[in-house]
């Protein structure tokens, strides 16, 4: 890498492999937004951490192991999501093919509330939620993904929760 302002060694070291970077962050993660923060997020961690030693390999080597680890943890915790969800959704449709017509009554109303207390959100407040809840960002990714600040996304989730709680009550 030549001799150059830290910023412009970042610039030279993206220019040079960022395409790869986000090719196999690509290839794992089959999401293009996800492969562009996660590719964002392999270079700041080189710029920040000085965690690259040369004699071990080259930069692009340490980049793509960063990157493949990276995206496996992502695989993972979308895994993790999806069960939970696939999980709550199947508990869902056991309750509602119930043989008690007081139970799936009970749990069409819990559904129809839900729906409702949603449909009252702001589309932003909605959009925050769907992002945390249905693909499991964090709020780090939330505010990069909607390029917004991290303190907005932080104050659309907790407006949301709240406002979801006055409509929902204690159900």
């Amino acid at each position: 890498m030549p001799d150059r302002e830290p910023e412009a060694s970042l610039a030279w070291l993206y220019d040079c492999h960022g395409l790869d970077v986000y090719r196999l962050a690509l290839k794992i993660l089959s999401n293009p937004h996800e492969a562009e923060d996660l590719t964002q997020e392999v270079f700041l961690t080189f710029w920040q951490r000085a965690a690259f030693k040369p004699e071990r390999g080259g930069a692009k080597q340490y980049l793509l192991t960063l990157t493949y680890s990276r995206a496996v943890d992502r695989l993972r915790r979308r895994g993790i999501h999806w069960r939970v969800l696939q999980r709550l959704s199947r508990q869902v449709l056991l309750a509602t093919d119930s043989t008690e017509p007081l139970e799936r009554m009970a749990t069409e109303e819990r559904i129809r509330a839900l729906r409702q207390a949603m449909a009252q959100l702001s589309p932003v407040q909605c959009e925050c939620l769907k992002l945390a809840y249905f693909e499991g960002l964090t709020q780090v990714q939330i505010a990069h993904r909607l390029a917004i600040p991290l303190g907005t996304v932080k104050t659309r989730c907790r407006d949301a929760l709240i406002k979801l709680k006055n409509l929902l009550g204690p159900h």
